[in-house]
């Protein structure tokens, strides 16, 4: 539908693509975010989880014996020691991905919002590996990556929960999402009539540094 679109169409077939894809991209492209999310996510908890703390260090950790100095030097130091694969590796899947799928992409905010996933996510493996260990903290990691699908606010909309409605937004899933659809549907905004996706997903045009901030904010509450 969207390459129909993007390469051209046959005059006399236009109409009929141009009201398939008003009916069909919202829910192809949600779809396809939350799959994307789901297995970057999985691939940071398993090239994070491999970070390898002693043993030593998971015993201070757990019964609290590290200063605040000392922990924030530990996290800092752990986390820079795999910011070159966060910041390098989404390139290659970039290129690699807009070559085998037909969408016009917003690099620049697929890009950081692919960076900053992976970054969030870190803070996950590395306390569930301070936790459990290195053999469990995978495991006890796709726990966690299913509960951010099942709280991220896509297949239960914000407006669902009630009083709750606030859980959706301390999901990660939920703000990668919300960026990575916006950055592919924009580009139709002009043709076709996304009020009513945003309405049942509840994203907002224009909100992506509010999306980037907030998956950077639960990254570092991890």
């Amino acid at each position: 539908c969207v390459s129909y679109f993007t390469w051209g169409a046959p005059a006399a077939q236009r109409a009929t693509i141009e009201a398939l894809c008003s009916a069909n991209l919202r829910d192809s492209m949600r779809a396809a975010s939350q799959y994307l999310v789901v297995t970057l996510s999985l691939a940071s908890l398993a090239t994070m989880a491999g970070t390898g703390f002693s043993v030593g260090e998971r015993r201070a950790h757990r019964l609290g014996a590290m200063g605040w100095r000392q922990a924030l030097a530990f996290f800092v130091g752990t986390d820079a020691s795999r910011l070159p694969w966060v910041v390098l590796s989404p390139l290659p899947f970039l290129v690699i991905y807009t070559h085998l799928v037909p969408l016009r992409l917003v690099w620049d905010r697929w890009y950081v919002a692919v960076c900053l996933l992976l970054w969030s996510y870190a803070g996950v493996a590395y306390t569930l590996q301070l936790l459990f260990g290195y053999y469990r903290a995978f495991p006890a990691g796709v726990v966690v990556c299913t509960g951010m699908v099942i709280f991220d606010g896509i297949n239960l909309p914000p407006r669902v929960w009630g009083p709750c409605s606030f859980v959706p937004y301390l999901s990660i899933n939920r703000w990668a999402i919300e960026n990575l659809y916006l950055g592919v549907v924009e580009n139709y905004a002009h043709k076709y009539d996304l009020a009513p996706a945003l309405a049942e997903y509840e994203f907002a045009l224009g909100r992506q540094a509010t999306a980037y901030a907030a998956m950077a904010g639960v990254g570092l509450w991890w």
